[in-house]
């Protein structure tokens, strides 16, 4: 049986992380690390970092960015990863200066929050650099990826960066944009087992629509191959929201791709690790005008779980639908519900887990065993928890 063993919320009398922008992750001994945001009295906000025991009890407390100057900034995390030596690292953006503006910025910290090191990535000068993933590889190297803005946020392009565990810099890898695809935006990382970087996202091509990109690095950075994952061969868009590797260690690609104006069905294709694209699924349930697959997850006996959000206007609401896709056949719907996914992750028994909020504010939590799935609540009295 599960039940809800302890339930830590946003407080602001007590200040604790706003939980707007929170991320958690937990270490050996049931220790849990919670990042967030805290609003001090001028407005601005600062990423908050906690380490909490196995009964919920705050052990540690630092925070990073803050600052009392006048000019308003708002920095949030964006993940937190741990390494096989038990250090933390955060990754987030931050505030630097007038010049600079928002950077992305990474820390590392011991197993008891204190200081190591901290790495700002000046990517660019023209403001708003903003991360989008972060791994750490076989070598215990971290790697951060994001995007930077160009001129009044206009020719995007992404960025990807590497460093060892003392923090020193290996390497920046910045494809360039050309009329064969100019780089909107990254959707995630992965790295296997010998250190190679697989990221995916979108980009626009002046030949055709938007396109779902996927990119290799070897170790050192230098670019192996580039693939695009076109549904089809009209000038339609496709949009990339989610990547992972299935039980094969293939590269699955998932987001949207469009039908007709205003219509647009889940994507998920498939390549093996010499690029060659192996598989592509275009499906719909049939009950909404737009789909789109956000996430998607592979668990050890090779089925993918795709969750997808759908709308029957311009924008997607808050209902999504997961879907099953086995090796052997069609995309299968396990269940649909009102509301939104925020994780979703394998355990080590093979089951998945899906974490969010119904439409009623609900907290939830999904299980999916084999054939058996099953629906529980997350005893949250607070209307304001997402």
């Amino acid at each position: 049986a599960q039940s809800v063993k302890w339930t830590v919320t946003g407080n602001p009398e007590a200040n604790f992380p706003s939980l707007d922008r929170a991320m958690q992750l937990t270490a050996p001994g049931g220790y849990v690390y919670v990042a967030g945001i805290k609003t001090n009295d001028k407005g601005n906000s600062a990423i908050e970092l906690k380490m909490l025991n196995p009964e919920g009890k705050e052990l540690v407390n630092v925070l990073s960015g803050e600052t009392m100057q006048s000019v308003p900034y708002s920095n949030t995390p964006n993940k937190l990863l741990r390494d096989i030596n038990g250090y933390i690292y955060l990754i987030g953006t931050e505030y630097i200066d007038d010049f600079w503006g928002y950077e992305v910025v990474l820390t590392k910290y011991d197993a008891l929050l204190n200081l190591q090191w901290q790495r700002v990535c000046y990517t660019s000068s023209d403001f708003a650099d903003e991360p989008v993933d972060a791994v750490i590889d076989a070598e215990n190297s971290i790697i951060v990826a994001g995007y930077m803005h160009g001129e009044n946020y206009n020719n995007h392009k992404i960025f990807i960066r590497k460093y060892d565990a003392a923090g020193e810099l290996l390497y920046v890898a910045s494809p360039e944009n050309n009329g064969e695809a100019k780089y909107l935006a990254l959707c995630g990382l992965l790295t296997d087992a010998v250190g190679n970087i697989y990221a995916g996202g979108t980009a626009e091509s002046s030949f055709r629509g938007k396109r779902m990109f996927l990119i290799k690095l070897n170790k050192e950075g230098s670019q192996v191959w580039k693939r695009f994952a076109d549904a089809t061969n009209e000038a339609l868009n496709d949009e990339a929201n989610a990547i992972c590797f299935d039980k094969a260690g293939n590269i699955c690609i998932a987001g949207t791709t469009e039908t007709g104006m205003y219509k647009a069905k889940n994507y998920v294709a498939k390549f093996d690790i010499s690029g060659h694209k192996i598989s592509d699924e275009v499906f719909a349930n049939g009950n909404a005008a737009k789909e789109g697959v956000w996430k998607i997850i592979s668990d050890d006996k090779g089925s993918l779980f795709a969750i997808a959000y759908a709308a029957n206007d311009k924008q997607m609401n808050e209902q999504f639908t997961i879907y099953k896709l086995s090796p052997s056949t069609q995309p299968r719907i396990i269940n649909q519900m009102k509301g939104r996914v925020e994780d979703v992750a394998i355990s080590k028994s093979g089951c998945v887990w899906l974490t969010g909020s119904l439409n009623n504010r609900q907290g939830f939590v999904y299980r999916i065993c084999g054939s058996s799935a099953k629906l529980l609540y997350a005893d949250i009295e607070s209307p304001d928890r997402k």
